[in-house]
């Protein structure tokens, strides 16, 4: 074997330290998506249970309005650190379709929180419960969707789904009507 230059062992150094150092930063990069993913998919499993919780407490809170004209049961806002954070980070890993599934999540969790913070007037108050219960079930079940289907499949596409989202929505109104 031949020995090598000083001047071909100092690029050979070079090249191995710049692709050792692409492989470690590639690495990184790998271990930050996983990281990041997972812990939105953990966010939006938070989410739903407490969207599950909250959905419980309108309906509580509509039977107790129609009992004293009063609501002494109201659900408390969602909390998303990682999306508000960190989305801008994990839209890029995200397909379009999941994209778009994410922002009508979030768009019913705003409509929820922003519902939740009007809510403290006693005016319309029965609407704004059922406002309440109406948008914390399609975004738990927009959370479901995503989780089982990975994106592939929509909600707004399951018709026979949607018939039963509806038909929950009006069992609570018309437990709230009837009494």
């Amino acid at each position: 074997m031949e020995t090598l230059s000083k001047v071909e062992i100092t690029l050979l150094a070079v090249f191995l330290g710049w692709f050792l150092g692409q492989g470690a930063e590639l690495l990184k990069s790998y271990w930050k998506r996983r990281v990041l993913l997972k812990a939105f998919y953990n966010e939006l499993g938070d989410i739903s249970d407490h969207l599950n919780e909250s959905m419980s407490k309108c309906e509580s809170g509509l039977i107790n309005l129609l009992k004293t004209r009063q609501s002494s049961v109201s659900p408390h806002p969602v909390v998303r650190p990682i999306y508000d954070n960190y989305y801008k980070d994990i839209c890029t890993f995200l397909s379009p379709e999941q994209r778009k599934i994410v922002s009508q999540i979030y768009g019913h969790v705003t409509g929820f929180n922003e519902r939740l913070s009007s809510s403290g007037e006693q005016k319309n108050l029965d609407t704004n419960f059922m406002c309440m219960y109406t948008d914390a079930a399609w975004a738990k079940e927009s959370i479901s969707y995503l989780i089982q289907y990975k994106g592939s499949k929509l909600l707004a596409n399951d018709l026979s789904k949607i018939e039963s989202i509806n038909k929950d929505f009006q069992r609570v109104w018309n437990g709230y009507i009837r009494g």
